[in-house]
């Protein structure tokens, strides 16, 4: 897994936010696109069915950044003070905050584990299309291949998730009470995904110490998930 120090996610909102961060107009413009694309969507079809129809575009999106996350590495700063003001604010949407903080906490830890282990990072050829992806992975023989993309969609339903919180943070996009519940079950759902399959291979592990109920949560998941893999 090709995972950023912070969630690309989190890396779309910065540059959405503040162009000053980062010059260069192409990728400006797909991130303005993407982002734009997703409140209009949003607006129309509701946050579950928008993650559907905006896949694909995310996907290549996080491929380029991803593939380029070196030319984001003095950004890091930047945006993690931008997401500490985040924390640090309260807002009239409580239960998605939380979800918002405590879903960057795990993700923090899981990416700093996942880097750690790898030296050189894997690219993705940039013209790979969403659906190209998972062809390739049903086509892989063994076990292993039937995890890689509930993996991969877990973490691009996360930085969706990420993108619509902060969109709503700042009042850019209103919805109503009933899609604001679906979206904290959608970070909730992604990011414990995120971290199970992180498990899952290896990458990362909870540490017994932690009691975030949202650790907590996660590694009753992972026991389930083990002993339903063994059976």
């Amino acid at each position: 897994m090709h995972t950023t120090k912070i969630p690309v996610g989190e890396i779309i909102n910065s540059l959405y936010k503040n162009e000053t961060f980062y010059r260069d107009e192409s990728l400006l413009g797909e991130v303005k696109k993407l982002v734009d694309l997703i409140l209009i969507r949003t607006k129309k079809d509701g946050v579950d069915k928008t993650l559907q129809s905006i896949k694909n575009d995310l996907f290549k999106l996080r491929i380029k950044i991803t593939n380029e996350s070196h030319l984001f590495e003095n950004l890091n700063g930047k945006i993690q003070n931008r997401i500490g003001l985040q924390f640090n604010e309260t807002t009239k949407y409580k239960d998605l905050e939380t979800a918002f903080v405590n879903s960057i906490y795990i993700y923090d830890q899981i990416a700093e584990s996942i880097i750690s282990k790898f030296l050189e990072k894997p690219s993705i050829p940039q013209q790979f299309e969403y659906e190209d992806y998972v062809g390739l992975l049903k086509s892989l023989p063994g076990q292993e291949s039937q995890f890689i993309l509930p993996y991969l969609n877990s973490s691009i339903a996360l930085d969706y998730s990420l993108i619509i919180s902060e969109l709503i943070f700042d009042d850019e996009l209103k919805l109503k009470k009933s899609e604001i519940d679906s979206l904290v079950l959608l970070l909730k759902n992604s990011i414990e995904e995120f971290a199970v399959f992180s498990s899952k291979f290896e990458l990362w592990k909870p540490n017994d110490r932690d009691e975030n109920q949202w650790i907590r949560n996660i590694k009753i998941r992972i026991g389930l998930f083990e002993t339903t893999v063994v059976r």
